[in-house]
């Protein structure tokens, strides 16, 4: 008898974790629509929708709302982006008979532009959003960042880790502590009404010019040097950085990289200058591929950038002198205070100090939490 009896238990422990693993199984074939999300300045809808990959991966894909309640183009898109099912024939004819009538977990609104929302309430970041948010609707950035990011931010430690280890550091320099004000001054620019404007701290090299780069980038989410962006670039390519870090600091390092002969450069410079001042990106003809939303292409900023030499050198190579009005849109910040060797010139006992090992890697150890830790306080 005993022997009858346990037979059937162990029978229906197997079919018991068989029926397991296969309902665990078809979950992972599940299809989820994720988001219906509109595009705030076209208005285009658009479905988002996640799955299982091989492996253990997962995967998103964005349709056309259109294409997405078509059974037939939205496995063919899944297919296309590895889905796990795609080589099951009872997943394809679940997910034809289920896609139809699916719903979305949550509405999305993707936004015109980083920055403040029309309202200032809330505050859109490259991968977040910050301040008040409706509960039926939520704010994700902008769809063109896809396309048209140049560098990302990212997160990294907590906030009293980067007070601790950036912030501290930074009250043993007149120059970084103007730098920092800078980065966090930024965000008032549109609620005082006022327009955008530049620093660039020039010295020697090795004096601490890309550190208060790097403290700037901290606080937008830039963790090394090599993240932040530079002068080795387009015009064109400038302004859309621009839009990237719109009502926030924008660092901009190494102006030796301008492309072009040294007496060429100061045209360069004085031309960013006053077309970041401005802040728009250049207007094209609306049939050009180049042509951008104009409500997307203004934007806030104040610049920080470094140079071995004031901008009026550059202005000397070139045979010019520089405006009233371009002194006015960025000014000449020595990086270095008189008798000092660097930036740190607050050091203790009214004697200047050096770097300290390891401080650039307190930013690479907390970076991207500053605006989060302190504008949802505001």
């Amino acid at each position: 008898m005993s022997t009858i009896n346990r037979s059937p238990k162990k029978t229906n422990a197997r079919d018991q974790k068989a029926g397991r693993n296969g309902r665990a199984y078809a979950r992972q074939k599940e299809v989820i629509f994720r988001a219906q999300a509109e595009d705030e300045p076209t208005g285009d809808t658009f479905a988002v929708y996640r799955f299982a990959k091989p492996c253990g991966r997962r995967g998103t894909i964005h349709l056309p709302l259109e294409e997405a309640i078509n059974p037939r183009l939205l496995c063919a898109q899944l297919i296309s982006k590895n889905w796990i099912g795609a080589l099951d024939s009872d997943a394809r004819a679940r997910l034809a008979e289920m896609a139809p009538d699916m719903r979305p977990r949550e509405h999305w609104l993707c936004s015109t532009s980083l920055g403040w929302r029309p309202d200032n309430q809330a505050f859109v970041l490259q991968n977040q959003v910050l301040g008040k948010r409706k509960k039926e609707l939520k704010i994700k950035p902008p769809l063109w960042m896809k396309q048209k990011a140049q560098f990302k931010t990212g997160r990294a430690g907590d906030l009293q880790g980067w007070i601790d280890g950036v912030a501290r550091p930074c009250q043993r320099s007149t120059r970084l502590m103007t730098a920092l004000s800078a980065a966090f001054a930024a965000p008032l620019l549109k609620p005082l009404g006022l327009a955008s404007f530049g620093i660039n701290l020039h010295g020697r090299s090795k004096s601490g010019k890309s550190t208060a780069l790097l403290a700037v980038g901290s606080v937008i989410g830039i963790g090394e040097e090599s993240q932040l962006p530079n002068f080795n670039a387009t015009d064109a390519s400038l302004f859309e950085l621009g839009r990237l870090c719109n009502d926030g600091p924008m660092p901009l390092n190494e102006a030796g990289l301008i492309d072009g002969q040294k007496r060429d450069a100061y045209s360069t410079y004085q031309r960013l200058i006053y077309g970041l001042s401005e802040g728009k990106d250049r207007v094209r003809h609306s049939a050009s591929t180049y042509a951008t939303d104009a409500s997307a292409t203004g934007f806030r900023i104040i610049y920080l950038a470094n140079s071995e030499h004031p901008i009026s050198v550059f202005a000397q190579r070139a045979g010019r002198v520089r405006d009233h009005g371009e002194y006015a849109r960025c000014w000449d910040v020595p990086a270095v205070s008189e008798g000092c060797k660097t930036v740190f010139d607050l050091g203790s006992n009214g004697n200047p100090r050096k770097f300290r090992p390891g401080e650039r890697g307190s930013v690479s150890a907390t970076f991207g939490t500053q605006f989060s830790g302190i504008m949802v306080g505001r």
